[in-house]
């Protein structure tokens, strides 16, 4: 049985110390495709929510990058057959240790683009891990030569914004995030997508989210409901000092959070983009409803 064979048995069987140790003497084996999808050994570690076997993997990288520049980078970034590497698979499934070890890592891995165009950030937006998408968020702006307000790693191919995956998946505390971490972007954030749909579109065909009150009533009370309604929200994003401070578990998700984002997210957008000002606040906003809705 070849090397290959062998590291392919024992990830298969879950031999995870055996795996390590075979790349460990054999380096080739760390970049080799082992499944069908091509996922190397440390996207199976991933995947398989082996957490302290993928840090290990990452920390021994880390320590021989030294010695041979190359590996660390060619093993974290290698592609499967949906050029999603391990971040990308562990953005998907919220895994927070694994998001921060190897974002710490190589940064640059947070914006690398899968097939689909979706960076490992986004991925965790739509898929509604709060926490992993705020300290990929915070690894990627505090890493160097990069712009604490890019946005480009938050929009994939379709034109979609990570604002229009939180809202169409129901993600109400990470919208309320990104309205605060993205606020300079909000007005490209509230773009239409390929499909004409505005993260508004998304949020107006979230029935649920108006209670018993129709978006085109809405304008009408949502003035002095508004103005009188105290809600207990987030006036500023989770900083990183609050997110290290919290423990790297899955963000619990309470019921109702439409309703709390719909009630949030007029009180953060009003004066930002003009179409939802227009929307929530005047006799204009009934007019645009009745062409754009």
């Amino acid at each position: 049985m070849s090397s290959f064979e062998k590291l392919h048995s024992d990830a298969m069987g879950g031999k995870w110390s055996e795996a390590f140790e075979r790349c460990k003497q054999d380096r080739a084996l760390w970049t080799a495709k082992i499944t069908g999808m091509g996922d190397t050994v440390l996207h199976m570690a991933v995947s398989s929510g082996e957490e302290k076997v993928a840090a290990n993997m990452v920390k021994f990288l880390v320590e021989q990058d030294d010695e041979e520049t190359w590996n660390m980078n060619t093993v974290l970034g290698a592609k499967n057959d949906r050029k999603n590497t391990p971040l990308h698979l562990a953005a998907i499934e919220g895994y927070i240790r694994m998001c921060r070890k190897i974002g710490e890592a190589d940064p640059s891995l947070i914006a690398r683009r899968n097939i689909a165009g979706e960076t490992p950030l986004f991925l965790a937006a739509l898929n509604g891990h709060k926490k992993a998408f705020l300290w990929l968020h915070y690894l990627y702006v505090g890493s160097h030569g990069v712009s604490s307000t890019g946005f480009a790693h938050c929009i994939r191919d379709n034109e979609d914004t990570i604002l229009h995956c939180a809202v169409a998946e129901g993600h109400a505390d990470v919208a309320i995030e990104i309205v605060h971490l993205y606020k300079d972007y909000l007005n490209e954030m509230m773009q239409r997508n390929k499909k004409g749909l505005s993260p508004l579109h998304l949020l107006a065909s979230k029935r649920r989210a108006f209670k018993s009150t129709s978006l085109r009533e809405l304008p009408i009370l949502a003035g002095p409901i508004y103005r009188l309604w105290k809600v207990n929200e987030k006036n500023q994003a989770t900083t990183l000092e609050e997110l290290q401070a919290m423990k790297d578990k899955k963000n619990y998700k309470g019921k109702s959070i439409l309703v709390r984002f719909r009630r949030y997210i007029v009180f953060t957008l009003v004066g930002v983009p003009a179409a939802f000002l227009q929307l929530t606040c005047s006799d204009a906003g009934r007019a645009y409803a009745r062409a754009h809705i």
